[in-house]
């Protein structure tokens, strides 16, 4: 992973920078679960005080996701796997 350029960079020991170390420990250091149970209650709060359905919210979000990243149906309704998340397509290339 290249480090952006910043006004300070730590080098850390093994000669990589402090920015690319929390990089690779992200997936390691978050509780992913966690962070999907908060999000979602958050998603629950919001519908209360916004009136939407669930139904409603979630169309308005996939209004917004990108079509060339995340795998459709032949209607063009994005696929999700068993926890619900969306399936990236093969060919995406995250950077």
């Amino acid at each position: 992973m290249l480090c952006q350029i910043l006004s300070q960079i730590c080098i850390l020991t093994g000669g990589v920078c402090d920015a690319c170390r929390s990089q690779e420990n992200k997936n390691v250091d978050i509780d992913w679960g966690s962070r999907k149970a908060e999000f979602l209650e958050l998603i629950k709060k919001y519908l209360e005080y916004s009136g939407f359905s669930s139904d409603e919210f979630w169309q308005i979000v996939d209004s917004f996701t990108n079509k060339d990243i995340f795998k459709c149906d032949e209607n063009g309704k994005f696929l999700h796997d068993i926890d619900g998340s969306l399936i990236r397509k093969d060919d995406t290339i995250l950077k």
